[in-house]
């Protein structure tokens, strides 16, 4: 999923969801030099309270 949606998931700002994909808190996938496509299954676990890695 994109970072806008993911971060609409979240209650966070696309900056804030990017810093937890760069860190790996949230397991994503470089698409090109700026763009993330983030895993929804994770991103599902780390909202509700669970590890996402």
């Amino acid at each position: 999923m994109p970072v806008d949606e993911a971060a609409t998931l979240l209650g966070r700002s696309p900056r804030t969801v990017r810093r937890l994909a760069a860190a790996g808190t949230i397991p994503a996938h470089r698409i090109g030099a700026r763009t993330w496509a983030i895993d929804r299954a994770s991103l599902d676990t780390y909202r509700h309270g669970g590890t996402a890695a």
